[in-house]
């Protein structure tokens, strides 16, 4: 064994003792033992290069037709690249109204909010919801909130469209992309049940 080959590099009276402590598990090792593995750890560290000198040439095949069949099965694995996330970096910056549109003119202040003509009546603020946990300003969650909302004008017709068009191949909306004014018209305003076609393209974007 290799590390039999570097144990004979020490003295008898602790060859013994030091293969033991090499051989126990850091958490298991008692004081002398760590004392030991520690200071013998450069000479006693087996390195790859080392290995692969000492095998035969039946194991070098063997080893050749393993790392064949790892690098078959890594070629099936996908990769995602990077994995993008949001997240809190302090607290929220104070947005305001910028004057004709210049950033060196700063007006009223303004808060996160929906698109009013999608909103109920006073209702188009975004608030933090009651269940946001940490410590965050719940603007994302009251978004998320917001556009999943019962009471949502166009999240659910929206996705009826898209569902409509994929299975069918052409959507009640022939434009899944544009529901507003330079959208198509529904081929079945019936369908919006509740809501009246000339008030669907008002609010349109």
């Amino acid at each position: 064994m290799l590390l039999d080959q570097k144990l004979e590099q020490v003295s008898d009276e602790i060859r013994s003792d030091l293969k033991t402590a090499w051989q126990t598990s850091e958490e298991e090792r008692g004081e002398v033992q760590k004392y030991l593995a520690e200071k013998f750890a450069t000479l006693l560290e087996v390195k790859p290069e080392e290995v692969d000198k000492a095998l035969t040439e039946e194991h070098k095949a063997e080893a050749a037709g393993f790392k064949k069949k790892i690098d078959t099965l890594e070629g099936y694995r996908r990769s995602f690249n990077k994995i993008q996330a949001l997240f809190d970096v302090g607290p929220a910056p104070v947005t305001r109204l910028l004057q004709r549109g210049d950033i060196e003119s700063p007006g009223p202040r303004v808060t996160p909010g929906g698109l009013s003509v999608l909103s109920p009546p006073g209702q188009d603020t975004i608030r933090k919801p009651e269940e946001t946990q940490g410590e965050t300003n719940g603007y994302r969650l009251g978004l998320a909130k917001w556009l999943t909302s019962r009471d949502h004008p166009l999240t659910a017709r929206v996705m009826v469209n898209r569902v409509w068009h994929h299975l069918l191949g052409r959507g009640i909306v022939a434009t899944p992309g544009n529901f507003g004014r330079n959208g198509s018209p529904p081929t079945h305003p019936n369908c919006w049940t509740g809501w009246r076609w000339t008030s669907w393209r008002t609010a349109g974007p």
